[in-house]
């Protein structure tokens, strides 16, 4: 059975109305927010008061901390572009499936490393993790590896490798240092972590940030730069602390605080200003989870990009999180925004090496066949015969 459309027409018929009004009122809410930017521009210290504040009112706020003199910053690289490696990962997995013919879970990890205005053929590289052991796959209480587990193995793994194929550049090249080496994820440097309404963080998290940060540290010993681009973000990180700064003092109450005036919309929303390779100011997630990273020397910082064509009228506004040592140098900083913004015009408007590193990654339904079939034909050898559950046999079949 397929879907009815005739069933449908109503339904989207009022879907459309109602989206529309509600695209109507994030564009009013739009103006609104970069109306109040530009009005609340300068940074003052009873706006970093407040933002203290509104941390220690409310644990669970999470706002951004603005670090240059301005909300409205918009900067232009002082320096022209110029060549370098780029390297780039991304991840895939395959979950544990108990109707499959057997449960484990796979991590596959691709890279790709480019000689950026070379013309020369960049460099594809993979690597893919199995797991199956009880250890693995089943907590001390019998429950099975979650799939938020699976995926946070696979941030580390891609992280992991990340630092693995600089290191490797870098010896490569007889640690020759005059050509920079910008190290792109795709997604966040600041790791997500459940929020549960409190100021700290779980064994299971700070254990994380440990493993996660100690990479960055590789990559930061290795001269590298890194970044993670997030594309459309969703953040509203900026927002909260914009709705925040316009309380009195004596109003920053949860209840106040939570009350956010935009709404739902997003930073990307209000950074529309941003013309063609302009980015905004830096910011700093007010997070305990970044203050973790910080602890380890890695504090993470993000700035917004517009990475449209340079005559475009609309702009495509992403994120780009890096850690506070690498932006406190502003020729590196330059470097690593050029490249990111050159490297997007390739596809347009997505970093070319990104997708690259995806299409590496990806493990489609006819690889997960064959690594079960070859699987199936092991388990043989030692007169086991493995097959699916009857509904996932079915399945397969529809």
């Amino acid at each position: 059975m397929t879907l009815i459309f005739s069933q449908l027409t109503g339904q989207i018929e009022a879907m459309g109305k109602t989206l529309a009004q509600r695209y109507q009122e994030r564009e009013r809410l739009a103006q609104q927010a970069r109306g109040d930017i530009a009005r609340w521009r300068v940074v003052t210290a009873e706006m970093r008061e407040k933002i203290q504040r509104a941390r220690h009112v409310d644990s669970t706020w999470r706002g951004a901390e603005p670090l240059g003199n301005y909300l409205d910053e918009r900067h232009a690289p002082a320096q022209p572009w110029q060549p370098a490696t780029v390297v780039a990962t991304d991840g895939s997995q395959i979950y544990p499936d108990p109707a499959g013919i057997a449960i484990y879970y796979l991590i596959n990890v691709g890279g790709i490393i480019l000689q950026s205005g070379s013309g020369a053929t960049p460099d594809i590289l993979s690597r893919s993790e199995v797991h199956y052991t009880e250890d693995e796959l089943y907590d001390s209480s019998g429950s099975m590896v979650e799939t938020a587990e699976v995926s946070a193995q696979r941030e580390e793994a891609e992280i992991r490798f990340l630092a693995e194929l600089v290191e490797t550049e870098r010896r490569q090249s007889g640690n020759e240092f005059s050509t920079p080496i910008i190290a792109l994820t795709d997604g966040p440097l600041l790791l997500w972590a459940p929020q549960k309404g409190s100021s700290k963080i779980s064994r299971e998290t700070q254990q994380r940030v440990v493993s996660f940060t100690k990479e960055l540290l590789r990559l930061q010993s290795a001269r590298a730069l890194p970044a993670g681009y997030i594309d459309r973000p969703r953040s509203a990180s900026v927002l909260r602390t914009l709705h925040v700064i316009q309380l009195p003092m004596t109003n920053l109450t949860t209840d106040r605080i939570r009350a956010n005036r935009y709404g739902h919309l997003a930073d990307r929303e209000i950074f529309s200003f941003l013309g063609p390779n302009e980015r905004s100011g830096l910011w700093r997630n007010a997070s305990p989870l970044n203050d973790a990273y910080a602890k380890s020397g890695q504090d993470i910082h993000f700035f917004y990009l517009n990475v449209a064509p340079p005559d475009s009228s609309r702009p495509n506004i992403v994120r780009v999180e890096v850690p506070a040592w690498l932006a406190e140098n502003a020729a590196q900083l330059d470097c690593l925004q050029q490249t990111v913004y050159h490297d997007a015009q390739e596809t347009p408007g997505y970093p070319y090496v990104l997708i690259r590193a995806h299409e590496i990654a990806i493990v489609t339904h006819e690889e997960q066949r064959t690594f079960e079939e070859m699987l199936s034909r092991e388990m043989m050898q030692h007169d086991v015969y493995l097959s699916p559950s009857t509904k996932a046999a079915l399945k397969a079949t529809i």
